[in-house]
Protein backbone atom coordinates (compact mmCIF):
# COMPACT_ATOMS: atom_id res chain seq x y z
CA UNK A 1 0.00 0.00 0.00
CA UNK A 2 1.08 3.82 -0.81
CA UNK A 3 0.84 6.16 1.73
CA UNK A 4 1.75 9.46 -0.08
CA UNK A 5 1.38 13.26 1.46
CA UNK A 6 -1.02 14.82 -0.84
CA UNK A 7 -3.33 18.25 -0.78
CA UNK A 8 -5.74 19.75 -2.76
CA UNK A 9 -9.60 21.38 -1.77
CA UNK A 10 -11.30 18.42 -4.34
CA UNK A 11 -11.16 14.76 -3.49
CA UNK A 12 -8.52 12.78 -5.48
CA UNK A 13 -9.76 10.61 -8.64
CA UNK A 14 -7.81 8.35 -9.54
CA UNK A 15 -8.29 7.00 -12.77
CA UNK A 16 -6.64 3.00 -13.80
CA UNK A 17 -5.62 3.64 -17.63
CA UNK A 18 -3.43 0.18 -18.06
CA UNK A 19 -2.20 -2.64 -15.57
CA UNK A 20 1.02 -0.52 -15.40
CA UNK A 21 0.02 3.06 -14.54
CA UNK A 22 -2.01 5.21 -12.69
CA UNK A 23 -3.04 8.69 -12.61
CA UNK A 24 -3.95 10.82 -9.90
CA UNK A 25 -5.85 13.78 -10.03
CA UNK A 26 -5.36 16.46 -9.12
CA UNK A 27 -2.04 17.32 -6.85
CA UNK A 28 -1.61 21.30 -6.29
CA UNK A 29 -3.06 21.96 -10.23
CA UNK A 30 -1.15 18.67 -11.57
CA UNK A 31 -1.66 15.26 -12.29
CA UNK A 32 0.73 12.59 -10.94
CA UNK A 33 1.43 9.90 -13.07
CA UNK A 34 2.61 6.75 -10.87
CA UNK A 35 3.52 3.63 -11.85
CA UNK A 36 2.00 0.95 -10.30
CA UNK A 37 4.90 -1.57 -9.90
CA UNK A 38 7.58 0.75 -8.27
CA UNK A 39 4.52 2.83 -6.84
CA UNK A 40 6.82 5.80 -8.10
CA UNK A 41 5.69 8.94 -9.42
CA UNK A 42 6.83 8.95 -13.09
CA UNK A 43 5.22 12.69 -14.46
CA UNK A 44 3.69 15.60 -13.49
CA UNK A 45 0.97 17.48 -15.58
CA UNK A 46 0.33 20.86 -15.84
CA UNK A 47 -3.15 20.88 -15.66
CA UNK A 48 -4.33 24.81 -14.00
CA UNK A 49 -6.01 25.31 -10.84
CA UNK A 50 -9.74 25.08 -11.97
CA UNK A 51 -9.60 21.01 -12.62
CA UNK A 52 -11.77 19.54 -10.40
CA UNK A 53 -11.98 15.56 -11.54
CA UNK A 54 -11.35 13.15 -14.22
CA UNK A 55 -12.70 10.63 -16.40
CA UNK A 56 -10.90 7.83 -18.48
CA UNK A 57 -12.41 8.02 -22.20
CA UNK A 58 -13.25 4.30 -22.67
CA UNK A 59 -11.73 2.70 -26.07
CA UNK A 60 -9.42 5.78 -25.96
CA UNK A 61 -6.63 6.76 -24.82
CA UNK A 62 -7.72 10.41 -23.17
CA UNK A 63 -8.53 11.84 -19.65
CA UNK A 64 -11.12 14.46 -20.00
CA UNK A 65 -11.05 17.07 -16.79
CA UNK A 66 -13.70 19.58 -16.27
CA UNK A 67 -11.78 22.51 -15.69
CA UNK A 68 -13.76 25.83 -14.37
CA UNK A 69 -11.10 28.23 -15.51
CA UNK A 70 -11.44 27.51 -19.12
CA UNK A 71 -15.28 27.01 -18.63
CA UNK A 72 -14.37 23.87 -20.62
CA UNK A 73 -13.11 20.18 -20.54
CA UNK A 74 -9.24 19.62 -20.73
CA UNK A 75 -8.10 16.73 -22.72
CA UNK A 76 -4.91 14.71 -21.83
CA UNK A 77 -3.29 12.46 -23.96
CA UNK A 78 -2.26 9.05 -21.93
CA UNK A 79 0.46 8.13 -24.59
CA UNK A 80 2.20 11.56 -24.55
CA UNK A 81 0.99 12.79 -20.95
CA UNK A 82 0.11 16.27 -22.71
CA UNK A 83 -2.99 18.05 -22.29
CA UNK A 84 -4.14 18.40 -25.63
CA UNK A 85 -6.96 20.49 -26.14
CA UNK A 86 -9.64 22.24 -23.97
CA UNK A 87 -13.01 21.99 -25.46
CA UNK A 88 -15.53 25.11 -24.08
CA UNK A 89 -18.50 23.37 -22.94
CA UNK A 90 -20.31 25.96 -20.24
CA UNK A 91 -19.88 28.01 -17.05
CA UNK A 92 -18.21 25.97 -14.04
CA UNK A 93 -18.00 22.92 -15.46
CA UNK A 94 -18.12 20.02 -12.87
CA UNK A 95 -18.52 16.29 -13.80
CA UNK A 96 -18.33 14.43 -17.22
CA UNK A 97 -19.29 11.19 -18.42
CA UNK A 98 -20.05 8.53 -21.29
CA UNK A 99 -22.59 6.92 -22.94
CA UNK A 100 -20.93 5.67 -26.12
CA UNK A 101 -16.78 5.68 -26.83
CA UNK A 102 -17.22 9.53 -28.50
CA UNK A 103 -20.40 10.94 -27.23
CA UNK A 104 -19.03 12.78 -23.98
CA UNK A 105 -21.43 14.43 -21.68
CA UNK A 106 -20.53 17.83 -19.55
CA UNK A 107 -22.79 18.73 -16.43
CA UNK A 108 -22.22 22.70 -15.98
CA UNK A 109 -23.54 23.83 -12.71
CA UNK A 110 -23.02 27.57 -13.38
CA UNK A 111 -23.88 28.39 -9.11
CA UNK A 112 -25.64 32.17 -9.49
CA UNK A 113 -28.70 32.47 -8.29
CA UNK A 114 -31.96 32.41 -10.87
CA UNK A 115 -29.57 30.95 -13.32
CA UNK A 116 -30.31 27.31 -14.71
CA UNK A 117 -27.33 24.54 -15.43
CA UNK A 118 -26.90 22.97 -18.96
CA UNK A 119 -25.93 19.25 -20.23
CA UNK A 120 -23.57 19.98 -23.15
CA UNK A 121 -23.01 17.07 -25.52
CA UNK A 122 -19.70 16.88 -26.83
CA UNK A 123 -18.23 14.43 -30.66
CA UNK A 124 -14.97 13.65 -28.89
CA UNK A 125 -13.65 12.75 -32.33
CA UNK A 126 -14.94 16.66 -33.92
CA UNK A 127 -14.26 18.39 -30.02
CA UNK A 128 -17.02 20.40 -30.55
CA UNK A 129 -20.13 20.77 -29.07
CA UNK A 130 -23.12 19.54 -30.58
CA UNK A 131 -25.89 20.42 -28.39
CA UNK A 132 -26.81 22.04 -24.78
CA UNK A 133 -29.65 20.91 -22.62
CA UNK A 134 -30.60 23.57 -20.28
CA UNK A 135 -31.74 21.64 -16.60
CA UNK A 136 -33.01 22.83 -13.49
CA UNK A 137 -31.04 25.63 -10.98
CA UNK A 138 -27.83 24.45 -9.33
CA UNK A 139 -27.39 21.01 -10.56
CA UNK A 140 -25.44 18.91 -8.22
CA UNK A 141 -24.97 15.52 -9.61
CA UNK A 142 -25.07 13.56 -12.67
CA UNK A 143 -25.84 9.90 -13.83
CA UNK A 144 -25.96 8.43 -17.51
CA UNK A 145 -27.59 5.40 -17.61
CA UNK A 146 -26.30 3.71 -20.77
CA UNK A 147 -28.51 0.86 -21.10
CA UNK A 148 -31.97 2.46 -21.36
CA UNK A 149 -30.58 5.75 -23.09
CA UNK A 150 -31.23 8.00 -19.91
CA UNK A 151 -29.48 10.97 -18.30
CA UNK A 152 -30.63 11.89 -14.57
CA UNK A 153 -29.31 15.48 -13.37
CA UNK A 154 -30.76 16.08 -9.74
CA UNK A 155 -30.68 19.93 -9.00
CA UNK A 156 -30.57 21.70 -5.62
CA UNK A 157 -32.40 24.97 -6.63
CA UNK A 158 -32.18 28.02 -5.01
CA UNK A 159 -33.54 29.73 -1.90
CA UNK A 160 -32.70 33.26 -3.24
CA UNK A 161 -34.45 32.57 -6.75
CA UNK A 162 -37.78 31.38 -8.14
CA UNK A 163 -36.87 28.34 -9.05
CA UNK A 164 -38.16 24.57 -7.32
CA UNK A 165 -35.83 23.43 -4.95
CA UNK A 166 -34.76 19.72 -5.01
CA UNK A 167 -36.10 18.40 -8.20
CA UNK A 168 -34.37 16.04 -11.14
CA UNK A 169 -34.27 16.39 -15.42
CA UNK A 170 -34.71 13.33 -17.08
CA UNK A 171 -33.18 13.61 -20.44
CA UNK A 172 -33.39 11.01 -23.54
CA UNK A 173 -29.84 10.95 -24.63
CA UNK A 174 -30.39 9.45 -28.21
CA UNK A 175 -33.06 12.59 -28.82
CA UNK A 176 -31.51 14.83 -26.52
CA UNK A 177 -34.66 15.96 -25.20
CA UNK A 178 -36.17 16.48 -22.25
CA UNK A 179 -38.43 14.33 -20.73
CA UNK A 180 -39.42 15.71 -17.79
CA UNK A 181 -38.89 16.66 -13.99
CA UNK A 182 -39.54 15.31 -10.86
CA UNK A 183 -39.52 16.32 -7.05
CA UNK A 184 -36.76 14.71 -4.94
CA UNK A 185 -36.32 16.52 -2.14
CA UNK A 186 -34.46 19.14 -0.50
CA UNK A 187 -30.94 19.65 -1.10
CA UNK A 188 -30.48 16.92 -3.82
CA UNK A 189 -26.51 15.52 -3.20
CA UNK A 190 -26.16 12.61 -4.93
CA UNK A 191 -27.52 9.43 -7.18
CA UNK A 192 -26.64 5.77 -7.75
CA UNK A 193 -28.47 3.53 -9.77
CA UNK A 194 -29.51 -0.37 -8.97
CA UNK A 195 -30.09 -2.91 -11.74
CA UNK A 196 -31.78 -5.49 -9.52
CA UNK A 197 -34.22 -8.74 -9.65
CA UNK A 198 -34.13 -11.22 -12.14
CA UNK A 199 -33.96 -11.74 -16.03
CA UNK A 200 -37.42 -11.39 -16.47
CA UNK A 201 -38.56 -9.20 -14.12
CA UNK A 202 -35.32 -6.88 -13.79
CA UNK A 203 -35.84 -4.00 -11.50
CA UNK A 204 -34.41 -0.30 -12.16
CA UNK A 205 -34.08 2.01 -9.36
CA UNK A 206 -32.35 5.09 -8.87
CA UNK A 207 -31.77 6.21 -5.37
CA UNK A 208 -31.46 10.32 -4.86
CA UNK A 209 -29.59 11.80 -1.48
CA UNK A 210 -31.11 14.83 -0.22
CA UNK A 211 -30.49 16.88 2.63
CA UNK A 212 -34.00 16.35 4.10
CA UNK A 213 -32.28 13.46 6.03
CA UNK A 214 -33.59 11.33 3.12
CA UNK A 215 -32.50 8.30 1.13
CA UNK A 216 -35.37 8.34 -1.89
CA UNK A 217 -36.23 5.94 -4.61
CA UNK A 218 -37.11 5.84 -8.10
CA UNK A 219 -38.78 3.47 -10.13
CA UNK A 220 -36.55 4.20 -12.82
CA UNK A 221 -39.26 2.95 -15.62
CA UNK A 222 -42.17 4.58 -14.50
CA UNK A 223 -40.15 7.64 -12.94
CA UNK A 224 -42.40 8.01 -10.10
CA UNK A 225 -41.35 8.12 -6.40
CA UNK A 226 -41.47 4.24 -4.56
CA UNK A 227 -39.94 4.70 -1.03
CA UNK A 228 -38.64 7.60 1.58
CA UNK A 229 -36.38 6.09 3.81
CA UNK A 230 -35.43 8.44 7.03
CA UNK A 231 -31.75 8.90 8.09
CA UNK A 232 -31.06 9.58 11.76
CA UNK A 233 -29.31 12.70 10.41
CA UNK A 234 -28.16 14.89 7.42
CA UNK A 235 -26.45 12.66 5.03
CA UNK A 236 -23.21 13.29 3.18
CA UNK A 237 -22.39 10.92 0.24
CA UNK A 238 -23.58 6.81 -0.15
CA UNK A 239 -22.52 3.80 -1.49
CA UNK A 240 -24.62 0.85 -3.34
CA UNK A 241 -22.91 -2.95 -3.46
CA UNK A 242 -24.55 -4.43 -6.56
CA UNK A 243 -23.80 -8.14 -5.28
CA UNK A 244 -25.27 -8.23 -2.20
CA UNK A 245 -27.47 -5.37 -2.91
CA UNK A 246 -26.88 -3.18 -0.11
CA UNK A 247 -26.91 0.66 0.37
CA UNK A 248 -24.53 2.18 2.92
CA UNK A 249 -25.14 5.98 3.50
CA UNK A 250 -22.81 7.97 5.47
CA UNK A 251 -24.31 11.12 8.21
CA UNK A 252 -22.55 13.02 10.56
CA UNK A 253 -23.70 10.17 13.10
CA UNK A 254 -22.41 7.50 11.38
CA UNK A 255 -23.26 4.76 8.62
CA UNK A 256 -26.86 3.56 7.85
CA UNK A 257 -26.82 0.57 5.93
CA UNK A 258 -30.58 -0.15 3.84
CA UNK A 259 -31.45 -3.22 2.01
CA UNK A 260 -31.92 -1.92 -1.46
CA UNK A 261 -34.57 -4.69 -2.43
CA UNK A 262 -37.15 -4.18 0.54
CA UNK A 263 -35.87 -0.68 1.14
CA UNK A 264 -35.84 -0.78 5.22
CA UNK A 265 -33.04 0.59 7.28
CA UNK A 266 -30.99 -2.72 8.69
CA UNK A 267 -28.83 -0.50 10.68
CA UNK A 268 -26.79 2.54 11.96
CA UNK A 269 -23.48 1.54 13.06
CA UNK A 270 -22.64 5.09 15.19
CA UNK A 271 -19.43 6.89 14.54
CA UNK A 272 -18.15 10.79 15.91
CA UNK A 273 -18.89 13.48 12.80
CA UNK A 274 -17.98 10.97 9.92
CA UNK A 275 -16.85 13.09 6.90
CA UNK A 276 -16.13 10.46 3.82
CA UNK A 277 -16.82 7.21 2.97
CA UNK A 278 -15.31 4.40 0.24
CA UNK A 279 -16.64 0.91 -0.62
CA UNK A 280 -14.03 -1.32 -1.93
CA UNK A 281 -14.35 -4.30 -4.33
CA UNK A 282 -13.61 -6.16 -1.66
CA UNK A 283 -16.61 -5.48 0.12
CA UNK A 284 -15.72 -3.62 2.76
CA UNK A 285 -16.39 0.10 3.73
CA UNK A 286 -13.70 2.56 4.57
CA UNK A 287 -15.19 5.54 6.60
CA UNK A 288 -13.00 8.84 8.40
CA UNK A 289 -14.51 10.50 11.16
CA UNK A 290 -13.01 12.09 14.28
CA UNK A 291 -11.54 9.97 16.54
CA UNK A 292 -9.43 10.89 19.44
CA UNK A 293 -7.23 7.70 21.82
CA UNK A 294 -4.45 7.98 24.33
CA UNK A 295 -1.84 8.33 20.85
CA UNK A 296 -3.95 10.82 18.35
CA UNK A 297 -6.25 13.34 17.95
CA UNK A 298 -7.81 13.58 14.96
CA UNK A 299 -9.17 11.98 11.83
CA UNK A 300 -9.28 7.85 12.07
CA UNK A 301 -10.42 5.24 9.78
CA UNK A 302 -12.73 2.12 10.36
CA UNK A 303 -13.96 -0.42 8.53
CA UNK A 304 -17.39 -2.23 7.60
CA UNK A 305 -17.30 -5.97 6.51
CA UNK A 306 -19.76 -5.38 4.22
CA UNK A 307 -21.03 -9.32 4.76
CA UNK A 308 -21.56 -8.98 7.91
CA UNK A 309 -21.90 -5.34 8.44
CA UNK A 310 -19.98 -5.05 11.55
CA UNK A 311 -16.38 -3.12 12.32
CA UNK A 312 -12.94 -4.67 11.91
CA UNK A 313 -10.26 -3.25 13.98
CA UNK A 314 -7.56 -1.04 12.71
CA UNK A 315 -5.27 1.83 14.12
CA UNK A 316 -4.94 3.73 10.78
CA UNK A 317 -5.09 7.59 11.34
CA UNK A 318 -4.15 10.43 9.48
CA UNK A 319 -5.76 9.74 6.50
CA UNK A 320 -8.95 10.41 3.94
CA UNK A 321 -10.48 7.51 1.86
CA UNK A 322 -9.70 8.32 -1.78
CA UNK A 323 -10.21 6.13 -4.21
CA UNK A 324 -9.91 2.01 -5.66
CA UNK A 325 -8.52 1.51 -8.59
CA UNK A 326 -9.13 -1.95 -8.62
CA UNK A 327 -9.45 -5.23 -5.94
CA UNK A 328 -5.60 -4.88 -5.00
CA UNK A 329 -5.19 -0.91 -5.32
CA UNK A 330 -6.26 1.53 -2.57
CA UNK A 331 -5.84 4.75 -2.34
CA UNK A 332 -5.71 7.39 0.82
CA UNK A 333 -5.43 11.32 0.23
CA UNK A 334 -3.48 11.85 3.82
CA UNK A 335 -3.24 15.31 5.64
CA UNK A 336 0.79 14.67 6.95
CA UNK A 337 3.30 11.91 6.27
CA UNK A 338 1.68 9.16 7.64
CA UNK A 339 2.05 8.59 11.71
CA UNK A 340 4.22 5.47 12.98
CA UNK A 341 0.85 4.26 14.37
CA UNK A 342 -1.02 4.44 10.86
CA UNK A 343 -0.31 0.82 10.17
CA UNK A 344 -3.77 -1.87 9.57
CA UNK A 345 -3.91 -5.01 11.39
CA UNK A 346 -4.76 -6.67 8.33
CA UNK A 347 -3.99 -7.03 4.83
CA UNK A 348 -6.40 -4.90 2.82
CA UNK A 349 -4.59 -5.90 -0.41
CA UNK A 350 -6.37 -9.13 -0.50
CA UNK A 351 -9.53 -10.23 -2.49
Amino acid sequence: MLLRPVSNLFPIHVSNVDSNNIYLCCQKSKILVINLPTLNITRYIDIGKGATGSTFGPYSNKIYIPDWSVNGVKVINTTTNTVTNSIFAGFRPTIVGFEDPHKLYVLNSYFESGTNGTVSIINDNSKFVSDNMEVGNTPSDMLIDPIHHRIYVTNEGSPFAEKPNGTMTVIDSRLNKILGTLAVGRDPIQMIQSFGGSFDNPTNIIYVLNRESRDISIDANSNKTIAKIMLPSSPNNMEINQKTNTIYVLHEDGVSIINATSLKLIKTIPMTIARQMLLSNTNKIYVTHEGVNEKYFGDVISIIDGSTNSLIPTNLVNCDVSSVTDSKSFWLKCSGPPSKDASLKYSIETP
